[in-house]
């Protein structure tokens, strides 16, 4: 089972932008290479084995925790907004399980991720090299080397190319 591309951002990214107040074409197109690129490039990263990734965006417990305690938790407007994506029980017992079950709250960490280090997102949503080298600047992929840095962004362009010629064809994300 996949998750259509055009319906990754229609139905999940976007409404989570609009209600974080931060909706742009290039902060969506931001999050959605990131959500391809984190899924194609899942067997390459390297975890601590005590510290899996969890979701689309392949989130470990250290970075989400860390979002929390060090950029969200000081805006009381975004904390209860985020956590209004959240399940009540599940995030409380297992707050990980959240990134796996729950898209639009996985959106919005991936996004608080970014916010935490970007002073401003990208601009042009058409420019993949801009996105590309926003994703990799800014965003955690532990294990893949500096010297992977060229491919990784090549990766990240060629996926969201292929998204953009191929989106009526509504082809598979993730599979």
């Amino acid at each position: 089972m996949g998750i259509f591309a055009p319906d990754l951002k229609t139905a999940v990214i976007q409404p989570t932008l609009i209600k974080l107040n931060q909706c742009t074409p290039a902060t969506e197109a931001l999050l959605f290479g990131t959500a391809c690129i984190m899924a194609n490039l899942e067997n390459q990263l390297s975890p601590a084995p005590d510290d899996p990734l969890f979701g689309l965006y392949s989130i470990n417990k250290t970075t989400h925790r860390d979002t929390w305690d060090k950029h969200i938790a000081f805006n009381c407007d975004l904390a209860s907004t985020i956590r209004g994506f959240a399940s009540q029980r599940m995030f409380l017992e297992n707050p990980e399980q959240e990134l796996n079950t729950n898209l639009s709250y996985a959106t919005a960490i991936a996004w608080a991720i970014y916010d935490a280090k970007l002073e401003s997102f990208p601009k042009d949503p058409g420019d993949f090299l801009a996105l590309a080298t926003c994703w990799y600047d800014n965003y955690p992929h532990t294990g893949i080397a500096e010297s992977q840095r060229k491919k990784s962004i090549n990766t990240f362009i060629r996926a969201m190319k292929t998204n953009a010629r191929s989106a009526k064809k509504k082809p598979p994300i993730a599979a």
